[in-house]
Parts: structure tokens; sequence; C-alpha cells
């Protein structure tokens, strides 16, 4: 659906239009202004995907509106509603996506609304591919490819009095619960495990699906004795957690390796830190947490 608004100082052109545009399933009307600040107001507060505005308004002129409403939403389709048969120049120059005239033309809407559309249609393909590249299918959760871009993002913009932590933790014996208990049992106890983290880290740490049954948690602004805190925390909670899929009723647990960032290292060596941590951890019998030797 297309969130749209109307824009006309006169009622009577607003309810005629308003009348033409709710013949096509896909617009979604969620606002009607005779006042011009009105709507942009309403644009600034909330996501607007088109706007049919008139031209000459005693307010504010369209073209001093739509200059305003590019600055707020430089995404939003702009429909000029014109009575001058010669403002297809200044309506393109103005930054509009099309114009239609009063009074208007079915077919001339038609043509907008499906270049419109399919305009909308492709950006939300990109977008979905976009998001769907960087998360894991399974869980919903941030990929490896994400993670490695936003650490990235985190060191360019660290400062010297900040840190950041990393948390690599694995599901052990998880092959064995595969092999019992069958594959889709091993997916719910992944998404199990992913919604468990998700409520105990905080808002502002990344929960990624490293890959398999292993996880990795970005904590920013938290150091190794507060790190070690929180995998702690995860660790009990994992293992006081019961899994019930089907008939089956079991308990797991998780080993994890931490380590923290140092400007003298690089990301790689953190990461690389982080998994001999946990690699220790397993060869000590699992179910515990190893910090990374510094």
């Amino acid at each position: 659906m297309l969130k749209t608004i109307l824009v006309d100082d006169e009622r009577p052109a607003l309810r005629v239009l308003k009348r033409i545009l709710e013949q096509y399933d896909y617009i979604d009307i969620v606002g009607e202004y005779t006042d011009v600040f009105e709507a942009i107001e309403r644009i600034r507060n909330d996501w607007i995907d088109t706007i049919f505005l008139d031209v000459d308004m005693p307010k504010m002129k369209g073209v001093d509106a739509a200059n305003k409403i590019l600055k707020i939403n430089n995404m939003i389709d702009i429909i000029f509603v014109t009575a001058y048969n010669n403002y297809a120049v200044d309506a393109f120059e103005f930054g509009a996506t099309d114009y239609i005239m009063k009074p208007i033309s079915k077919k001339r809407l038609d043509k907008t609304m499906q270049r419109i559309l399919e305009k909308h249609t492709v950006k939300r393909t990109i977008d979905k591919l976009s998001v769907e590249a960087k998360t894991d299918y399974l869980t919903g959760l941030y990929n490896r490819r994400f993670m490695l871009e936003k650490i990235d993002g985190i060191i360019k913009y660290k400062n010297k009095n900040q840190c950041f932590s990393l948390i690599i933790s694995d599901i052990d014996y998880f092959k064995r619960v595969n092999d019992i208990y069958g594959h889709n049992c091993g997916d719910f106890v992944i998404k199990s495990v992913s919604k468990l983290m998700l409520e105990i880290i905080r808002k502002e740490d990344i929960l990624v699906r490293w890959g398999g049954e292993e996880f990795v948690i970005i904590l920013p602004n938290t150091n190794l004795k507060e790190t070690k805190i929180v995998a702690e925390k995860i660790r009990k909670e994992i293992e006081n957690y019961k899994i019930h899929y089907d008939s089956f009723d079991f308990s797991i647990t998780m080993t994890f390796g931490i380590a923290s960032y140092d400007q003298e290292k690089a990301i790689e060596e953190i990461i690389d830190n982080a998994d001999k941590a946990l690699n220790e951890g397993k060869a000590k019998g699992k179910n515990c947490v190893v910090v990374a030797n510094t």
C-alpha cells in the first residue's frame, strides 16, 4: 500500500480527488489537508509514500512546499495537481514525480500511478534483498557479513575513551541434538537460544548468527570484566532452560569465549582470540566462559 496524503486549499477539490484515488486498491489515503503547513508537519512525523499537492495555494505555492517536503523526505513521490497546462517543466524542475491536470483525467492518472507503483515495488524488492543479504534466514539475526561491516563502523567512529568486547559462543554437543532428535529440532533449538539471548542482552548489543550453532555478540562500550558478567548470565540461563519440542524434553549448555578490542590489534585478531578462548572452554569440558589471553 502507498501511504498517501492530499493537499488542496479547496475542500470540494479534495473530495473529488479522494473519490478518484479510492478506485486504486493499493493507495491508502491517510490524510487530507487544506493547510499545507499541516501536511508538511505530517510528513515530518510520519512516513508518507505519495503526496498529491495543489500548485496554487494561498499560504504557500506548491513548488515552495515541494522544496520543503523533499528536504524532509527525499524519497516521497510528489504529484502536482494543476490547472496550468504549461506546468510540466516547472513540475519536474522542482522535484515532482509527475503532474496531473484539472479536471483530472483517469487515463492520465492511471499511467502516473502505475509508474509510481512500479517504482515502489522495485525499491521494496531491493530493500528486501539488501536485508536478506545481511540476515540469517533461520533466526532473523544479522549474519557474519553484517557483523564484519558493523565492527568496522564501531572502530571507525570509536574515540579513545570507548571500548567494545566480543563474545563467541557455541551450543555444546549440538551434533548429538541433531542425531537424536532430528534437524528440525536442531533448528528449533537454534531459534530458541537466539530468542533467549536477545532477551538478556542490551538494545545496543548486536547478536549475530556466526554460522551453524555458533553466535557472536558485539558489546559496545563494554570492558572484559563487564562482558564476562554478561556471558555468565547467558550461560546460566541457557543451562537452566528446558527445551520442549514435540514429545522431547531436554536441556542444553553453551560455551563462551570473550575478547576485548585493542587498538594495537586488528579486528581479525580479536575475533581469533575470542575463538581460541572458546576452543579452550570446549577442551576444559564445555559449559563455561573463558577470557582470551591478552
